[in-house]
């Protein structure tokens, strides 16, 4: 469950970035595809989205290493199978 207690700005920037992906199709739209094919509805796998976004973000943060779409495509191939 959401913590309503969070900070909602940066709740609505993870959300709004994932509205983003969903509609120009980057490689996290077969995230958002794959959620809607295990039956959550547009909310909850939108919201799934922006949470993976987030913890991508914080693993940046704490690694200090910088962003490389192969990484996310690479995780991603094992949904599609």
């Amino acid at each position: 469950r959401v913590c309503r207690y969070g900070n909602k700005e940066l709740k609505n920037v993870f959300i709004g970035a994932a509205e983003t992906n969903i509609m120009s199709g980057t490689e996290l739209r077969a995230y958002y595809d794959h959620m809607r094919s295990k039956g959550l509805n547009h909310a909850a796998s939108k919201r799934n989205l922006a949470r993976k976004i987030a913890a991508v973000a914080l693993t940046i943060m704490k690694t200090k290493k910088k962003y490389r779409k192969a990484f996310i495509e690479e995780n991603l191939k094992s949904l599609k199978s």
